[in-house]
């Protein structure tokens, strides 16, 4: 009799769980996706339409049960969009902020393509031809061996310090492409103490960043520091040359270009 009663109330108890679950998915249920867009680019609003298609879907489901990660998951498929805002306003709606990702650098993949990459560095797609979605073309990334992880990760020598790079042009340029063209991996010798990063500016001078894989920020900063105090005549020639000496950050600007 006892056991007969414990299972009973295990059965009662289940379905009272079923009950109340119907009840607030009953009460508790999408009824409005209010989405905001930030999209700059043609291909980014014909892209916020689709998108805004497939979240839809959502309307009818659970409010309580609907997770972020439902959200991320339909995003993903549009990698030039992230999701900057998810949030449950109950018992009916909704709201999600997403923002269009810019495409900013890219490098030659192994196959031929463009990977392209956003202004942190982080991948978005693959492209046939090196062109950005809203015009011109993206800085180019070149002499470096990278590759991309199934997880989308940008990964190869320099990746990490190329990271502390775009997160300084960032900072110090409104949209870094107006000014910057590509930076170039040079090896002069087999010690990694003499490579380079050689930034080809828009106007013309070139920058270059002696030792990269040391104070690569750093360097970065003051070289940037040099190059926005140039006069708009020095920036059509020659050479700024950031190197680390004697434990002190020494900048030097050159009107000629030697060597080439």
């Amino acid at each position: 009799m006892k056991k007969r009663a414990i299972i009973a109330t295990a059965v009662a108890f289940v379905l009272l769980l079923a009950v109340v679950a119907a009840g607030l998915n009953l009460v508790f249920t999408v009824s409005y996706m209010d989405v905001a867009f930030y999209a700059f680019s043609e291909t980014g609003e014909r892209e916020a339409v689709l998108l805004k298609e497939e979240l839809d879907g959502f309307v009818g489901k659970s409010t309580t049960f609907l997770k972020q990660s439902d959200v991320e998951e339909t995003v993903s498929k549009y990698p030039g969009f992230r999701l900057d805002g998810f949030h449950k306003k109950f018992p009916h709606t909704v709201e999600i902020k997403l923002s269009e990702r810019r495409e900013t650098y890219a490098f030659r993949s192994a196959d031929g393509k463009y990977a392209v990459l956003d202004e942190a560095g982080n991948f978005l797609y693959d492209k046939d031809e090196n062109a950005n979605r809203t015009g011109g073309e993206n800085i180019l990334l070149d002499g470096f061996s990278f590759s991309v992880s199934a997880e989308g990760k940008t990964e190869g020598q320099y990746a990490e310090r190329l990271a502390e790079v775009f997160s300084v042009l960032d900072k110090t340029f409104t949209a870094p492409r107006a000014n910057v063209l590509g930076i170039r991996l040079e090896r002069p010798a087999s010690d990694l103490k003499n490579d380079l990063f050689c930034f080809v500016m828009r106007e013309g001078v070139k920058i270059d960043l002696l030792n990269p894989s040391e104070k690569t920020a750093e360097k970065t900063r003051a070289a940037l520091e040099k190059y926005l105090s140039l006069k708009d005549g020095e920036r059509i020639c020659g050479r700024i040359t950031v190197a680390d000496a004697g434990g002190d950050i020494k900048t030097e600007y050159s009107d000629r270009i030697y060597g080439e």
